[in-house]
């Protein structure tokens, strides 16, 4: 579980601690990864309903609550289904951007020579767009792989890096300049967003739930267990950065590996390689549901034209799609160069609902229909009203926030 949680929000980690300063930067991540695992516990109770003898009431439940993603169809309807599947596809789409940028930002770390912009292109064009090509992304399904071994690789060196010299900044025995309160309390709605962002996973949720043999018993405690480390390691990974470089970290901490001489450069060079090769390898797989949508739609219009998304070989008429949507993450990239405002984005407008707000709704109005059907929904306890309460307020107040420091960041 912990690997589909610690993603590439990790590089933005010291920014926000930066941001945020020591005090409101711990408690937004405190806040953040237990809001997160109490909603992620309410959607396996949501998906509880769906299973014979399980979930929190007792008997089988309706059939019309079955099913691996019906959470949000069950309680809402088709049209939250759409509404939540076009808001993956938004997700998804800034996801992608955030891999451009993110690939022309580490190279320019490695070659300062290079122009960003033009990395951005050509990497798009002779890179990123051939692999959105091959209708199986078998292949591109053990880049997971490279993701996991470089966000744990950068973890390393960056503990390693600050505890190798004694310089500042980049040391962590002489920590550079740091606040406990933030030094500008204007910066403080960007650190919201970026920090939302990265414990956001309720996507995946619903199918390591229905992969784990006792979901009931075993998925809260694998939640509770994964957000008390994330939590530390969040902490730990966001203080350290800041401690090294204090108020001139930058939005990719792999920035400031770049600007220090005293550091290995051959671990440093490597680190940022493996960070370039991340988003390479994972665009296909990240834009592949937007493509499938899309070339779903148009089967629908044009079904002689384009084939349906279904079938294992690609054709002529799936190319121009694909390129569009690659041309269009492009042009966002250019438009919105900043990885941390675009994380920033991702969060304010996509998490705060999918991670804070929905699954608050989702498990209420499920219990609504169960007990109209006749079956014990189980019994609530103040708690759950109180924290669901709480979590819809704080995701509400996350978007709103959020979204302002994330439009105004420069």
């Amino acid at each position: 579980m912990l690997n589909v949680l610690m993603g590439v929000a990790v590089l933005s980690l010291p920014f926000s601690m930066a941001s945020s300063g020591f005090l409101v930067g711990t408690f937004l991540l405190l806040a953040y990864c237990s809001t997160a695992a109490y909603t992620a516990k309410l959607l396996g109770k949501c998906l509880s309903y769906g299973r014979p003898n399980a979930g929190p009431g007792k008997g089988v439940r309706p059939r019309t609550l079955q099913g691996r993603d019906s959470a949000q169809t069950a309680a809402f309807g088709m049209g939250a289904r759409t509404f939540i599947a076009t808001l993956f596809s938004f997700e998804l789409f800034a996801a992608a951007t955030a891999c451009v940028v993110l690939l022309a930002d580490s190279l320019v770390a490695l070659w300062p020579s290079l122009d960003e912009t033009t990395v951005k292109v050509v990497a798009t064009a002779l890179v990123l767009f051939p692999t959105t090509l091959p209708r199986s992304l078998a292949i591109l399904s053990y880049a997971s792989i490279i993701g996991v071994v470089s966000m744990l690789n950068l973890i390393a060196i960056l503990f390693f890096n600050g505890l190798s010299t004694t310089e500042t900044p980049g040391s962590l025995w002489n920590p550079a300049p740091t606040s406990v309160l933030p030094s500008a309390w204007s910066s403080v709605p960007l650190a919201v967003g970026l920090f939302v962002c990265s414990v956001d996973a309720h996507a995946i949720f619903p199918g390591i739930f229905s992969d784990m043999a006792e979901p009931a018993e075993q998925f809260p405690k694998a939640i509770n267990r994964s957000y008390t480390f994330l939590f530390f390691c969040y902490v730990a990974v966001a203080s350290a950065g800041y401690l090294c470089f204090g108020s001139g970290t930058l939005p990719e901490i792999t920035q400031n590996f770049a600007q220090v001489a005293s550091y290995n450069q051959i671990f440093n060079r490597l680190t940022i390689f493996l960070v370039a090769i991340n988003p390479a390898c994972k665009f296909a797989l990240i834009l592949g549901p937007v493509n499938y949508n899309i070339e779903y739609s148009f089967h629908q219009w044009f079904p002689n034209t384009v084939d349906s998304p279904l079938t294992h070989t690609s054709s002529i008429g799936s190319i121009p799609i694909r390129f569009t949507t690659s041309a269009l993450v492009l042009i966002v990239s250019l438009l919105f160069p900043r990885f941390s405002q675009i994380l920033a984005i991702m969060g304010a407008a996509c998490s705060s609902i999918i991670c804070l707000i929905f699954p608050v709704l989702c498990f209420w109005r499920i219990r609504a229909k169960v007990a109209a059907m006749g079956v014990d929904p189980g019994a609530v306890t103040w708690f759950d009203v109180v924290a669901g309460t709480a979590a819809v307020f704080f995701g509400a107040l996350t978007f709103v926030v959020g979204s302002y420091g994330a439009i105004m960041h420069h």
